[in-house]
């Protein structure tokens, strides 16, 4: 356990991993939206995805901003699902019942998921950006 606190256990430049698993979440449910309609999520999360590997790339001026950008929007996201959980269960009878299933434990584990990516992003951005810049 000592060597776990001590990073010795992780690679040297873990940062920028967080950075692209970050993306992960996306990425797999634009592909899911892609497979039952139109493509447009998927292309629109890529688009993003780009822009702030480009930042992160190309522009260290604003690469800095754009990951701490992303951590705050990933922070926001896994929130804003709680409280729609929470909404949905205090109006109880007239939400359908499908939308009631979807709140499943693995919806609730994305949202913990989501706030503690985004919290890991944000602390470690300065090292996300000079490990990839």
């Amino acid at each position: 356990m000592n060597k776990l606190m001590n990073n010795e256990m992780l690679p040297r430049n873990w940062e920028p991993y967080l950075l692209y698993v970050s993306f992960l979440p996306f990425l797999v449910k634009g592909i899911s939206y892609w497979l039952v309609g139109p493509p447009y999520l998927f292309f629109g999360g890529i688009a993003i995805i780009f822009l702030i590997l480009y930042f992160v790339r190309f522009r260290q001026s604003g690469a800095r901003k754009a990951v701490k950008w992303w951590g705050l929007l990933l922070i926001a996201y896994g929130i804003l699902r709680w409280v729609m959980t929470l909404v949905i269960y205090s109006v109880g009878d007239s939400v359908e019942s499908v939308i009631v299933y979807q709140l499943s434990i693995g919806y609730h584990s994305m949202s913990v998921v989501l706030i503690i990516l985004g919290y890991l992003v944000l602390k470690k951005s300065p090292q996300i950006c000079r490990a990839l810049g």
